[in-house]
């Protein structure tokens, strides 16, 4: 009786023990796919930036041929805040 109920114990056990492992790994798995969407988010914001990014670069570039294409000279610009600070 006495081999019987340890038996049950232990089996007992050993099913307790297998849910929590169930249940841990569950865990696991569930926050690594909520890491992976977080990660996904962020490499979609950080594409979104880089888009961005080269959008104004080409605006900028097409601003300084446009400023190149007018006559428009740095030097002289300089100069120009040079004198109106000066005065």
């Amino acid at each position: 009786m006495k081999q019987l109920y340890e038996s049950e114990m232990n089996s007992i056990e050993s099913r307790c023990n297998n849910q929590e492992k169930v249940k841990t790994r569950v865990k696991i798995e569930t926050e690594f796919i909520e890491y992976r969407e977080d990660q996904k988010e962020q490499i979609k914001y950080q594409e979104d930036n880089i888009i961005s990014l080269i959008k104004l670069i080409t605006i900028i570039n097409r601003f300084i041929k446009t400023l190149r294409n007018s006559g428009f000279r740095l030097r002289d610009f300089k100069q120009t805040i040079g004198k109106n600070q000066n005065n």
